[in-house]
């Protein structure tokens, strides 16, 4: 057949066939180095994250625990007894509202 339809089947397929040989080259090149990084890589975080991170965290949270009941404790006793004594005073405190209405100069009555 003469015309575009040749060309288009020609080109589709050695698109094709270039992909998949590009493909199969690459992954045989490149699968046992990659395999082998990313296996690294990611057994290095796992065994960070039993090892340091989880223990490090571990004593954070009681280190802050310690921090939150010191804490705890010292506004209790220190900052407590101030808003409760700020508190009786303002709750006598009364509100009164006024609106006061402006002159109307520009109204002429006859």
């Amino acid at each position: 057949s003469h015309g575009f339809d040749g060309a288009w089947k020609l080109t589709y397929l050695v698109f094709s066939t270039t992909r998949l040989w590009c493909y199969r080259l690459l992954a045989a090149l490149l699968a046992l180095p990659c395999g082998l990084t990313w296996g690294l890589l990611f057994s290095l975080l796992s065994l960070l994250h039993v090892w340091a991170l989880t223990p490090a965290l571990r004593v954070f949270d009681v280190l802050l625990h310690v921090v939150h009941r010191v804490w705890g404790g010292l506004v209790r006793t220190l900052l407590d007894p101030v808003f409760q004594s700020i508190g009786k005073v303002a709750s006598d405190v009364r509100v009164t509202r006024t609106q006061v209405y402006p002159k109307n100069d520009f109204a002429h009555d006859p």
